[in-house]
């Protein structure tokens, strides 16, 4: 912005709840622009929810935490603190001692057969809970 009287560049103020966004948000780029959006946007009355959505994005979007979060500028404009956070399902840790598999076996009402081996036995195991 420009001073009226002589031209001189002055540096506008940000708000404090747009400086404590800018302070979380994981990617620091465009400030400017993506200032000029939030205040245009008045973002303000909202702040909380967008920084408390950013900050539960770090913690448990998988995306983000792949690295695949949007510049900030975009965050704003495309109201993604709207978005649900898609999680992937967690993938079963499977047992690596015989008597622990009998254990998952028997929550689950599964018994050795006569005869049957291991490689049986968690097979069987396996097929019953699903991958």
């Amino acid at each position: 912005m420009k001073c009226k009287c002589c031209g001189q560049e002055i540096r506008e103020p940000t708000s404090a709840k747009f400086d404590e966004f800018w302070s979380v948000y994981p990617i620091k780029v465009g400030k400017k622009k993506c200032y000029q959006s939030w205040r245009s946007r008045k973002l303000d009355r909202i702040s909380d929810i967008i920084i408390q959505n950013v900050r539960h994005r770090i913690e448990n979007d998988p995306r983000w935490q792949a690295g695949y979060v949007p510049n900030p500028r975009t965050y704003i404009n495309g109201d993604l603190w709207e978005d649900e956070i898609v999680t992937q399902p967690k993938v079963m840790q499977w047992p690596t001692k015989n008597d622990d598999w009998l254990e998952l076996g028997k929550k689950h009402g599964i018994t050795p057969g006569v005869g049957e081996g291991w490689p049986q036995l968690k097979d069987r195991i396996r097929r019953a809970i699903g991958d």
